[in-house]
């Protein structure tokens, strides 16, 4: 994908790798799980999941959020992680389609601030919720995400201790979200190993990691670590992102090479997160830089996707146990709240449609026929496939309605059962 010259973020893919260890520290690593083989375009594919539904706040976004307020907070304590004055301690701002919002209410809750988030209308009520459960403030401002948008930003520059924590467009928040990448790598290849730098050893890397594209800041975030994963090993890894054809602003600003609203300003996704109707020209700039292609999907397909992964039998009847540490000496500070530790199981077959976005694309197909394999493929006869699953915050009643109207099983309570 060409450069371009304008404005454009730069990301740390050493941050990144920094940041994905402190965050491991506190939520542990996500899983990877193989769901399928296939072949397109003559190329066979190995498609895996990275389960980022299962993570803190079942969201990728808890990595950014959390990122970014372990560096602001350096300024604000002493060595011995004690703040060194409590009434100057900042009010957070952001606005949030509900993932961010609940990522930056851990953070800030985990540090004793104050966050006022602001979200559109059309959020889910699971999102919500659990954002005040964490303490965090709502208020519902705008109809679509980039009124809401505007609306944290003005509020933001009210006073002087409120800083705006952006749900994207930051490097500390994109070299937070790139800590996706860095465990993928760290799972398949040795990826810090200086004895593979010394020697080129070819290890089992991933050909290609998949996901959905809002803001961009995610596959962005991922697109550094992959470049310099890249440059490193001479292997050719690529990041594709994927948007919904009801919000595919990226996609239109990408291909025509300016900055262009979605199709249709009006259409509803259920893939909520990542439903931005006007991208960015720092972050079209950005994704230019680092990302490999921009496709985008049908709505239905998106669905069908929802309704497949619940029932993937590698999914199906599976939990993922989580734990997150809240006394712990993330280095050179006690966080607050005493000896708190969460653990619980959530379920690996739930995801929201920002999350089955990137199935969609690779099992189903893009709606424009541009995501030719053999040409990604450069002569190799398969590919591993990585899928992101960003999220798991769809509303309860939305995802039993879509799996019990279009599935081949039903949900009967909280039991899956194959339909007789």
């Amino acid at each position: 994908m060409a450069k371009s010259k304008s404005s454009q973020i730069s990301i740390s893919a050493r941050e990144a790798r920094k940041a994905s260890q402190n965050f491991s520290r506190i939520h542990g690593e996500t899983p990877i799980v193989p769901l399928e083989e296939i072949e397109r375009d003559g190329v066979k594919l190995n498609i895996y999941g990275k389960l980022e539904n299962v993570q803190s706040v079942f969201t990728f976004k808890a990595r950014g959020a959390e990122h970014f307020v372990y560096l602001l907070m350096d300024q604000y304590h002493n060595k011995r992680g004690m703040f060194r004055n409590v009434e100057k301690k900042p009010e957070l701002v952001t606005a949030s389609a509900g993932n961010h919002a609940q990522g930056l209410a851990l953070a800030a809750n985990r540090y004793g601030l104050y966050a006022v988030i602001f979200v559109p209308e059309e959020t889910p009520e699971v999102k919500l919720n659990r954002v005040k459960e964490l303490g965090g403030n709502i208020e519902v401002q705008g109809i679509i995400f980039d009124e809401s948008l505007e609306a944290a930003l003005q509020y933001s520059k009210g006073k002087q201790n409120r800083i705006f924590v952006p749900p994207f467009e930051s490097p500390h928040i994109m070299a937070g979200q790139g800590g996706v990448a860095v465990e993928i790598f760290s799972r398949t290849c040795p990826y810090h190993s200086e004895y593979w730098r010394l020697n080129g050893m070819k290890w089992n890397a991933p050909d290609v990691i998949i996901a959905g594209l809002g803001g961009g800041g995610l596959v962005s975030g991922m697109g550094a670590v992959v470049e310099e994963f890249n440059e490193i090993t001479g292997n050719k890894t690529k990041v594709i992102g994927v948007q919904s054809e009801a919000a595919d602003s990226m996609y239109r600003s990408v291909k025509e090479g300016k900055c262009l609203p979605s199709t249709n300003m009006n259409a509803k996704t259920c893939a909520d997160g990542i439903n931005v109707k006007q991208a960015s020209q720092r972050m079209i700039n950005t994704v230019r830089k680092y990302v490999h292609q921009v496709v985008r999907v049908p709505e239905e397909s998106i669905i069908e996707s929802i309704v497949h992964i619940a029932e993937h039998p590698e999914l199906i009847d599976k939990r993922w146990h989580t734990n997150e540490w809240y006394d712990l000496m993330i280095p050179f500070r006690i966080l607050p709240g005493g000896t708190h530790h969460v653990h619980e199981y959530r379920r690996m077959n739930r995801v929201e449609g920002a999350a089955a976005a990137p199935f969609a694309a690779v099992f189903y197909g893009d709606l424009d026929g541009e995501l030719d394999w053999r040409k990604i493929a450069d002569g190799k006869k398969e590919l591993d496939v990585y899928c992101v699953f960003t999220g798991g915050n769809i509303p309860n009643d939305k995802w039993v309605s879509l799996i019990n109207k279009y599935g081949n099983v039903f949900v009967d309570g909280t039991t899956m059962r194959k339909r007789k």
